[in-house]
């Protein structure tokens, strides 16, 4: 895994990018459970702790539909993760995750704090697509495994 940073904010357009409400909790588990299986964790999702965090998230919809999210996790006075970066695969290959990240990104750089995230290295796709948006590699960690 690469741990990556960004301290500049990424000009988008208007986003549609919202926060979502109690309607949106159990659209969200369903994403989360494909996000587990796609990213291979072992991982548990539970839905009344999404419904307990869903103000750290941050939805794009497409249709009436949440098309790619990702959530924000405070982590040091200076700075907040990015985590859980999603789209339905239906919605992928269509800039969505950019938007989301994107605004993300900007909201958190605008509280003043800096923008982090883990990414992992043979994830092209997502590494592509943090570095499109000025995120810059600080460290790689090592991942340990029982």
């Amino acid at each position: 895994m690469d741990f990556m940073e960004a301290a500049e904010p990424f000009a988008i357009n208007d986003t549609n990018i919202e926060i979502p409400t109690d309607g949106d909790c159990m659209e969200i588990y369903e994403c989360m459970k494909q996000f587990v299986i796609d990213c291979n964790l072992k991982a548990t999702v539970d839905p009344e702790r999404i419904k307990a965090k869903l103000g750290e998230y941050r939805i794009l919809r497409i249709d009436g539909r949440i098309a790619s999210f990702d959530k924000i996790t405070p982590v040091l006075e200076n700075a907040m993760k990015i985590d859980c970066v999603f789209t339905r695969e239906e919605y992928r290959g269509k800039g969505y995750a950019k938007q989301v990240v994107a605004s993300t990104m900007n909201e958190i750089l605008a509280k003043g704090k800096t923008a982090t995230l883990n990414v992992d290295r043979s994830n092209q796709i997502s590494n592509r697509l943090y570095k499109s948006l000025g995120f810059k590699k600080v460290f790689s960690q090592s991942e340990y495994r029982q």
